[in-house]
């Protein structure tokens, strides 16, 4: 199951790197005097955390289902991964 889902994300995202062009930078202090700054590629880091939220959804949402005593919403798998996507969608915006 997990091999599928990361296959997907691969052959989905990394087709599609030469389109996303957001670089910017990531300082980091700890490294030492020279270079702190590096060029990171923002789409490839949200589109890691946003495959790790798309990969995280059904335990969530099997957790939801035991915490019901077995009873489903319906679409309950569909809702928890938009709704995960746009709440930290939403919380990103808000400190970045």
């Amino acid at each position: 199951d997990a091999l599928v889902i990361i296959l997907v994300f691969l052959l989905t995202f990394i087709p599609l790197l030469p389109i996303f062009t957001a670089i910017g930078p990531l300082y980091l202090p700890f490294i030492g005097d020279y270079g702190r700054t590096f060029a990171v590629n923002y789409s490839l880091g949200s589109g890691f955390f946003g495959g790790l939220l798309v990969f995280l959804s059904p335990t969530l949402s099997k957790k939801i289902t035991s915490m019901r005593k077995g009873k489903k919403i319906s679409f309950q798998g569909s809702i928890v991964t938009v709704s995960l996507l746009i709440i930290f969608g939403g919380i990103i915006q808000l400190i970045v």
